[in-house]
């Protein structure tokens, strides 16, 4: 059964992943590169096991309604449903507890598949009737938050230390998990859905996703050290790809970076001599958080969540209007 398990990620994964731990799948790693955290989306659903679920889902007519925090009309995004979907997937998708949580609901022998008891191997399939202590269970409607994300927020579902996340912040009926991660100190766009497919393909490298930053910084970076940003900067876990700079003012620049290291904008930018003091994503994936205060969250609209589904692997073409060039502006 896991040598299946590990077949089926390695395959979906074009073999980039390996997996540490079989135990509950937390440590996804990238054997020969690094680990980014986005890839390892490790806050998806609580449990790497999304990973799993990237499966094309199908569309089901009906029903989501939610509504933007900046608009008042209704946004609707057809909700879908995975093939072989793992029943703690299911569980989680449908809002009744994480992955792991859902998990002991199933060893406790509380969760029917087609009422035969759910085993932690079980895979729904489209049809089959899931009940938890007797009642029926659907899959919550696919949901697609931006939030602009406050210093002093953890991206993740739950903290032990008991300090405010970003899921604190969305007051979703569905239950959305952040796509990647911001430093606690780190402001600006963040993701969150319950989407896994999708978030998924954003968090690959393969996918190189477009992350847009201004960071405000000790000194003065002058052209040769920009030249440095833009050629790629040594690190201890490897050379940086490429990056564009722009300086906005003598001591703020504004970067576009496709990978997702480790606090990697404030190390490359130490690497050159000027660490950051405030570090802001303005843009994530194309989207802008125009019109969204801090701790503010709005609903994709449907054409945005189709502009993301249809991202092929490769760096995402420059915006238009965006300078790369090293003089002020």
């Amino acid at each position: 059964m896991l040598g299946t398990v590990a077949l089926e990620l390695q395959d979906d994964l074009g073999g980039q992943l390996v997996v540490g731990r079989f135990e509950d799948l937390d440590h996804v790693v990238a054997p020969k590169r690094h680990v980014y955290a986005d890839q390892g989306a490790a806050c998806l659903l609580d449990d790497p096991l999304a990973l799993l679920d990237a499966l094309p889902p199908r569309r089901k007519p009906g029903d989501s309604l939610r509504r933007p925090a900046h608009q008042r009309h209704v946004v609707r995004h057809g909700p879908r449903i995975m093939a072989g979907m793992r029943l703690n997937a299911y569980l989680a998708r449908a809002g009744v507890a994480s992955r792991r949580g859902a998990d002991e609901l199933i060893k406790a022998g509380r969760v029917t598949v087609n009422e035969e008891p759910g085993q932690l191997n079980t895979f729904v399939e489209a049809g089959d009737r899931v009940e938890l202590d007797g009642r029926t269970l659907e899959l919550q409607p696919l949901a697609y938050v931006l939030l602009h994300k406050p210093a002093g927020t953890v991206t993740t579902a739950r903290d032990p230390q008991g300090r405010r996340t970003v899921v604190d912040l969305v007051d979703h009926a569905a239950r959305v998990v952040p796509v990647g991660r911001l430093d606690v100190d780190t402001t600006g766009a963040l993701l969150l859905t319950n989407d896994g497919e999708l978030a998924h393909r954003l968090a690959h490298p393969r996918y190189e996703v477009e992350k847009l930053y201004e960071a405000t910084v000790e000194g003065e970076p002058d052209d040769a050290a920009l030249e440095r940003l833009e050629s790629g900067v040594e690190l201890d876990d490897g050379r940086t790809a490429p990056a564009r700079v722009r300086r906005l003012e003598p001591s703020r620049l504004e970067l576009a970076i496709h990978e997702g290291r480790k606090h990697q904008v404030k190390r490359m930018l130490e690497a050159v001599g000027h660490p950051v003091i405030r570090l802001h994503r303005s843009r994530y994936a194309g989207l802008t958080l125009e019109g969204l205060e801090p701790g503010a969250w709005r609903e994709l609209e449907p054409s945005e969540v189709e502009r993301l589904r249809k991202r092929q692997p490769g760096r995402a073409p420059a915006q238009a209007g965006r300078s790369t060039g090293r003089s002020s502006s």
